[in-house]
């Protein structure tokens, strides 16, 4: 399980920070080393500021990889077709839902043959487990020449972000004579997660949402390419008009030629928005230009469309690890890289 440390430069010398990225499945080194010379001073330069990667997970041994196992599982491969202001427009079948559920069953089932065993790292790829390595972190650290001159070296100060506030969460309520200075930013819902319903991260999402179009007209015209009319209404109504095209329930009801296809790019849209909408201050510029591709591809709906919004860059300081691989009505592959979210929550047990 290794570890790696962005030294303090400063002094005196102050201690020791955690942090971890969330996920949960990042990778708690890349997520330093891409990172440090941004967040370390924001801590401080007296501390040392510290990740280690959780078990399973990328640079630990053994590593956790199902996916060269998917392949041969039926339904992965080939899905079925899937009062203040609110946006109206059509809902996903339900048959989306049902094949959501049964995809992650078999991932998880996939996952449990490749990594399950008593001495692979399924098994100790558990919340509980993490909060465990901590505090071994921790006791390894108090017993260090290093730590010598630091008050309380066994406390821990952390920095968590989204999942990692679970961590965080889950640290302070087991080891509470333990706790440093915490941070947790993002803050995930713990018996919500625990549940493993995922209601509350949904909370607030259209609100969220709302506010491009806002921010799409005090941008104007120069700087928000999908700015329409003259109010923050008529960019939503622009928006609107583009899900009210994708009618997934009339397409199946009248079977029209094309349902795979406007079910697909509903689904799109839906999971590419509510993305967006987890760091908007950071992609709603990018979003702007999706809206305007999303717009193309509802007038005229087609599987390159559909491709060119799945392949779009999405730079949002996050990577889309997992491809989720559709089949339309023309029988051609489109690969969608948008729904890591849905595998890494069947794949990490809490």
């Amino acid at each position: 399980m290794p570890l790696l440390k962005y030294p303090a430069t400063a002094t005196p010398y102050k201690g020791m920070v955690l942090t971890n990225p969330g996920g949960p499945g990042e990778s708690g080194i890349e997520f330093l080393a891409e990172n440090s010379a941004l967040l370390a001073p924001i801590v401080g330069s007296n501390y040392d500021f510290v990740s280690w990667e959780p078990r399973g997970l990328g640079y630990s041994m053994p590593a956790t990889n199902c996916t060269g196992t998917l392949s041969s599982i039926p339904g992965i491969q080939k899905r079925s077709s899937y009062s203040s202001d609110k946006l109206h427009g059509p809902n996903l079948q339900s048959q989306f839902f049902e094949d959501a559920l049964r995809s992650a069953n078999e991932i998880g089932q996939a996952c449990e043959a490749v990594t399950g065993g008593p001495n692979e790292a399924g098994p100790h790829m558990t919340t509980l487990v993490v909060v465990k390595d901590v505090i071994s972190i921790l006791d390894a650290y108090a017993a260090s020449e290093e730590a010598r001159s630091v008050e309380e070296p066994s406390i821990l100060n952390f920095w968590g972000f989204s999942y990692g506030t679970f961590i965080g969460q889950t640290f302070a309520t087991l080891y509470p004579d333990r706790v440093g200075r915490l941070v947790l930013d993002g803050v995930v819902d713990g018996e919500d997660y625990t549940s493993g319903a995922g209601v509350t991260n949904v909370l607030g999402a259209d609100e969220a949402l709302s506010t491009f179009f806002l921010y799409c007209h005090l941008a104007g015209p120069a700087q928000c390419p999908y700015y329409t009319g003259s109010t923050a209404r008529d960019i939503f109504l622009r928006f609107e008009e583009t899900l009210l095209r994708l009618d997934t329930n009339a397409a199946y009801e009248n079977n029209w030629a094309n349902a795979t296809e406007i079910s697909l790019g509903l689904e799109a849209i839906k999971v590419i928005s509510r993305i967006h909408t987890y760091f908007p201050i950071d992609s709603f510029p990018q979003f702007a230009e999706l809206a305007v591709a999303f717009e193309a591809m509802s007038q005229n709906i087609t599987m390159d469309k559909i491709q060119q919004v799945c392949t779009a860059p999405h730079d949002l300081g996050i990577v889309f690890d997992t491809q989720e691989t559709v089949r339309g009505s023309s029988g051609r592959l489109l690969t969608c890289s948008f729904s890591r979210w849905r595998t890494y929550q069947v794949v990490i047990s809490i």
